[in-house]
């Protein structure tokens, strides 16, 4: 059986100043780790604790059990999950402003998303999305109905980061060239690692560069996994 992946992308909001538009700059901690299936609920809430997110991004087995599990150790809201046969996706955060499961069919089969929308205040909005692109063959159609709902269902004034499970490195290369340059990979921040056809798995994307960016990114493998650590701020650079 094809192994499942954890990962976990947690964003953690501290003090901010001010910029020259007057609003607040908020800074994300963004952490996505990817662990073999057979990871517990417990693991996962432990490494959610020890990162001390205010929001979490989680990929890990299509049981909504398994997600209540981690939320209720956190003591986060469970948005989701988004699951399809292999992989659930859910959000763990405060309460959204609303969320959704939602099948965007494409040519060549059906793309399963996780929508949530965050109100950080001040009159700033972040949306987490998270999906899977299951084959490389079919990676241009889903991407395309990725960026239509985007383009007519997420708020225009919201920050998006976003969550892609790829099934190899270079499926996740063809994916950060067709989002960009809407949408930037994570890894191609400036003072972090380039994101080469040598990270697969997980890939994190952030966007429009107007609403959020990126200062710095960094990965590394622990205990559970591959792990990819970025600093964005909500805001104009």
């Amino acid at each position: 059986m094809r192994s499942l992946s954890l990962s976990i992308i947690a964003l953690s909001l501290t003090a901010c100043a001010l910029n020259v538009g007057g609003e607040a700059d908020i800074p994300l901690s963004a952490v996505a780790a990817r662990a073999d299936s057979g990871v517990s609920a417990a693991a996962v809430s432990e490494a959610v604790v020890a990162a001390s997110p205010d929001v979490a991004l989680l990929a890990g087995p299509p049981d909504e059990a398994w997600f209540r599990a981690v939320a209720e150790a956190t003591g986060l809201h469970l948005s989701g999950p988004a699951s399809t046969a292999d992989l659930g996706m859910a959000f763990l955060a405060r309460e959204p402003v609303g969320d959704t499961t939602i099948r965007l069919p494409y040519d060549g089969g059906t793309l399963t998303l996780q929508d949530a929308l965050y109100d950080l205040g001040d009159r700033r909005f972040l949306d987490l999305l998270a999906f899977e692109i299951e084959d490389a063959s079919v990676a241009r159609t889903a991407i395309g109905a990725l960026l239509e709902y985007v383009a007519t269902d997420v708020m225009n004034s919201a920050a998006v980061v976003m969550a892609v499970a790829v099934p190899s490195p270079a499926a996740g290369d063809s994916v950060a060239r067709m989002l960009s340059p809407g949408y930037y990979d994570a890894l191609r921040c400036e003072g972090g690692e380039a994101a080469t056809a040598a990270r697969g798995g997980l890939r994190v994307f952030y966007g429009p560069e107007a609403r959020v960016y990126c200062e710095n990114a960094t990965a590394e493998d622990t205990g559970l996994g591959d792990w990819v650590r970025a600093s964005l701020v909500l805001g104009r650079r």
